[in-house]
């Protein structure tokens, strides 16, 4: 950041977060920042690339481990992207431990329950 204004800064920055509150930030930073909100700024945009970066790889890491075959009948699923399927397929491990489809869509949370005690949801 370095001597640059706040305007310089947004119209470089390649965060999502950044170039979306470009109008808000701008009105917000119109007053002068110290030396320690530039440090406080930095670190926090550090942090969030940082975990940006790690959010992909664990992505691209996922989606090289699913079965594709699985992954394309777990997209089939209404208002399931490739995302949510890859993190279903994920948490669901080896499909074949479960012996039969209504096991496997229960704990994957595809089949709807209700929880209620004397009536009470």
């Amino acid at each position: 950041m370095e001597g640059k204004t706040i305007e310089e800064i947004l119209a470089n920055t390649k965060n999502k977060w950044l170039i979306t509150k470009n109008d808000e930030l701008s009105e917000v930073a119109k007053g002068s920042l110290g030396e320690v909100d530039m440090f406080v700024l930095d670190e926090l945009t550090r942090s969030a690339d940082a975990l940006t970066t790690q959010i992909r790889e664990i992505e691209v890491k996922m989606e090289r481990l699913v079965n594709e075959s699985d992954l394309k009948i777990a997209c089939s699923v209404p208002g399931v992207g490739k995302l949510a399927a890859t993190t279903i397929l994920a948490e669901l491990g080896d499909p074949k431990r479960f012996s039969n489809g209504k096991q496997v869509a229960a704990w994957s949370g595809f089949a709807p329950s209700v929880c209620q005690s004397a009536g009470v949801a």
